[in-house]
């Protein structure tokens, strides 16, 4: 019979319940329905170096019109060339935004306009600039600690009065975020948003929006982005509930499940929490990355339009027998790359799909699903697992990738030691990845099973399906 291997990371408050890992894996599903089966797992990009832009870290990167700006450390690139002048941070998350004849970065502490090869600190207004945006020619900055937004003047990052300024004050909360969406200024604030539109007036050009009003904030500003032409966050409403939620038009859509939120719930904090969204070969995914936890999670939101269900799975390094946070914080598009930036170096890497590893060092993938869509009221004997996978490419000369099995009979809470089977050195395509002799449930010991498969070695992955004995 078919196990169903294909699926998202969902590990419930009960493992009893539901304990499903999907490491470094994701989906993709056969949108012609005439594959060999619905969808697939695939291994998750690899890291493959492109340059070296500094002692790093990489705290932001912005493709303009072609020019490629990264900000390292206190430093920032254009093209690989390092411009005059200096940020005065040199850790934490940059905002950059571009009039199409500058640039204008804000990192927490000052803002700064770039041009003509040189990076200059701006005169603001008021102290603690929180975030930037751009919208029909005016630089827009939060102050931090407060509800009031400024603007610049117009096409110019280096000119803000004082006066130019107004409140977003539907409610008694401060200001976090602030995004351009579709020509709307969409203000967020610890527990509520706002939007705001270009209503062409003298001196200050903004206006709210009278009637939207978006009962979710958010207590991680870095993890605001847009995807799709919509935003998107780590999101919390005032009875402090934490969820991912995205827009769609002034409604917020929760896409977190509740297992991640059970599971975001247990960390210290959040507020340290970044995000980072792409596409790749079609797959739009929003990235997640909790640096006190020592996680990363992300959602493939095309996926999970496919599926009708929140696709999740974990972002990993692994190192010394364990996983830990994924090395990437902030990405953007190059030449028809996706490139990423190291969050502990000056590495700039390109997110390679055909790499198995990050950078040269080791990656492990994990899969664990129940055994049976129902769990059985009977002792079962479990006579062999075959996986459907590819097998034989992508196979580094002279080795002989395996891949691991464990199981579990009691929800995940104990698992057996591994025993594993050869996926096919190179040219071996119809390999049979099989596994036997795997015992049985024993009404004592819990009649539920599980299966966890995993891999360390390099060979392209592709998990199409398991047929169970």
């Amino acid at each position: 019979m078919r196990s169903p291997l294909v699926g998202p990371a969902y590990a419930a408050r009960s493992l009893n319940l539901a304990s499903q890992e999907c490491v470094n894996l994701y989906p993709e599903v056969v949108e012609t329905k005439t594959g060999k089966d619905v969808a697939a797992l695939y291994l998750a990009p690899g890291l493959s170096l492109l340059n070296i832009q500094g002692s790093g870290p990489i705290r932001a990167m912005f493709n303009d019109n072609g020019t490629l700006y990264a900000v390292s450390g206190n430093l920032v690139y254009a093209n690989g060339s390092l411009l005059t002048g200096s940020l005065t941070t040199s850790t934490g998350p940059v905002g950059i935004v571009s009039n199409g004849f500058s640039l204008l970065m804000v990192d927490g502490t000052n803002a700064y306009h770039a041009a003509s090869g040189v990076v200059a600190t701006v005169s603001l207004p008021f102290s603690g600039p929180s975030f930037c945006t751009y919208q029909d020619g005016f630089g827009i900055i939060g102050q931090a600690g407060s509800a009031e937004f400024f603007q610049s003047d117009p096409y110019d990052f280096t000119s803000w009065n004082s006066l130019n300024f107004s409140t977003a004050g539907g409610q008694a909360d401060w200001l976090v975020a602030g995004v351009d969406v579709h020509r709307e200024l969409w203000l967020i604030k610890r527990n509520t948003a706002e939007v705001w539109y270009n209503a062409g007036t003298t001196n200050f050009a903004f206006a709210r929006i009278d009637g939207v009003f978006i009962e979710y904030g958010c207590e991680a500003p870095g993890t605001v982005q847009t995807i799709d032409g919509y935003p998107i966050w780590l999101g919390r409403n005032k009875e402090g509930a934490r969820r991912v939620v995205q827009m769609e038009g002034y409604k917020a859509v929760r896409v977190s499940t509740h297992a991640l939120e059970t599971h975001f719930d247990s960390f210290t904090t959040v507020a340290d929490a970044t995000a980072y969204t792409y596409q790749q070969e079609g797959h739009t995914f929003y990235v997640l990355r909790f640096p006190t936890a020592g996680e990363t999670w992300a959602i493939d939101l095309t996926a999970t339009a496919q599926f009708g269900a929140p696709m999740w799975h974990q972002r990993a390094s692994f190192a010394n027998g364990h996983f830990g946070i994924h090395p990437v914080q902030c990405v953007t598009e190059y030449a028809g790359l996706v490139l990423a930036g190291d969050a502990t170096n000056g590495n700039v890497y390109v997110y390679d799909l055909d790499n198995a590893t990050d950078n040269g060092a080791q990656r492990k993938w994990l899969r664990s699903w129940r055994a049976l869509p129902k769990p059985m009221e009977m002792p079962t004997r479990f006579s062999s697992l075959r996986i459907d996978m590819e097998t034989g490419l992508q196979v580094p000369d002279g080795t002989a990738p395996l891949v691991d099995l464990e199981w579990s009979d009691d929800g995940g809470h104990t698992w057996t030691s591994p025993i594993s089977a050869a996926a096919g050195p190179t040219g071996q395509t119809a390999q049979r990845v099989m596994f036997r002799r795997l015992g049985a449930t024993r009404r004592n010991h819990g009649l539920d099973r599980t299966f966890r498969l995993s891999s360390t070695d390099q060979f392209k992955v592709a998990l199409i399906g398991a047929e169970l004995n």
